[in-house]
């Protein structure tokens, strides 16, 4: 299926209006050389192509396009052999000047993988965020609607932003307090965010549009602008909220217990594994082995607590051990790490009595 929507898309020139040509023949030449900005040198070249239209009513014939661009690609695009491409137009008929370059196809091998790793890798979670991209992308296209009848950009993005926040977060974290509270944060920051942001806007030199592409060109480009940091922020604090979110859901889901624990408490457990490990020394015969290991990897609860124990009992000594590959011998104790190990957090210390 995937394959046959990139055939479907890599073939769907006859559905544009725009003019569409495949570039078959490039000839490229150096036309300047001037010195650039932060140093060095900046080239110019110019590309007289050859190409193919693949739509329309000039459909098969074959058309000279002219393009330059510079060697920092700052300004303009290389365009090479087999790229399609966009054209400008006049009367229905296409120019030889090229509007950008045809991307769907990449984008929908791009779309793909992802769908796949999301599926393959978190399997429900990405079955779950596959639906939400779904209805995010049904809500913009509402929204955008309603720009186009003529709604105030920034008061459709403000209500955008909102449903945005609350369809994602809902969606991909249940319905419990930790998912009201990743809504309440992310609203909050980003009103916080947005306030500074145009507070600086009041109070600073207007920015010229001109020099900012598309925005050059629309109605109120102000406002257009704010309307891209809105959703820039927001995209990036709702990363940030649902990252936090999981991690807490998938804590909780290892340690149910851990939700009705006090923050104090946890403080004083190196105590209570120091008493532990003290009593439990006792019960050792000579030439014995005392196991320490917790389920944690803060060095309170580990190497502090067991280097504590051997100084006050030198009847004690590390001694080494050996663990399942690829971790092997280890030199009497050692510390586990998810994104080392692929375990979870574990302490692992072995100590001997002396005989």
């Amino acid at each position: 299926m995937y394959i046959l929507v990139l055939l479907f898309v890599a073939n769907d020139a006859w559905i544009y209006k725009t003019p569409i040509a495949k570039i078959t023949h490039v000839k490229e030449e150096q036309t300047a050389s001037r010195k650039a900005v932060r140093g060095g040198k900046e080239l110019y070249y110019k590309q007289t192509m050859e190409a193919r239209i693949l739509n329309g009513t000039e459909k098969g014939q074959n058309i000279v396009l002219k393009n330059t661009y510079t060697s920092s690609m700052i300004t303009g695009q290389k365009y090479h052999k087999g790229d399609k491409v966009l054209l400008n137009s006049n009367g229905g008929k296409a120019t030889g000047t090229i509007k950008t370059l045809k991307r769907d196809t990449y984008l929908a091998a791009i779309f793909g993988v992802i769908l796949f790793l999301l599926i393959g890798i978190t399997k429900k979670q990405g079955l779950r965020t596959i639906f939400t991209m779904i209805v995010n992308l049904v809500i913009y296209s509402a929204g955008f609607l309603l720009y186009l009848r003529g709604y105030d950009i920034l008061r459709v993005c403000n209500v955008l932003a909102v449903v945005f926040t609350l369809v994602t977060i809902f969606f991909l974290t249940g319905l419990d307090r930790k998912t009201v509270a990743a809504i309440l944060s992310t609203l909050c920051v980003l009103a916080l965010i947005m306030g500074i942001f145009l507070f600086t806007m009041n109070h600073t030199a207007a920015l010229d549009y001109s020099m900012m592409e598309y925005l050059g060109s629309t109605e109120h480009p102000e406002d257009v602008f704010v309307a891209e940091v809105l959703f820039a922020g927001l995209g990036a604090i709702m990363d940030v909220a649902v990252t936090l979110s999981a991690a807490m859901g998938e804590l909780i889901r290892k340690k149910p217990d851990i939700r009705y624990k006090k923050l104090d408490s946890l403080f004083a457990m190196p105590v209570i594994q120091r008493a532990i490990l003290d009593n439990a020394a006792r019960y050792v015969r000579p030439g014995g082995t005392l196991l320490y290991s917790t389920c944690t990897i803060l060095p309170e609860e580990n190497e502090e607590v067991s280097d504590g124990f051997l100084s006050e009992h030198p009847e004690f000594l590390m001694t080494p051990f050996t663990l399942p590959e690829p971790i092997g011998t280890c030199n009497g104790r050692m510390t586990l790490w998810p994104h080392r190990h692929q375990t979870d957090g574990f302490y692992i210390c072995r100590m001997t009595r002396r005989p």
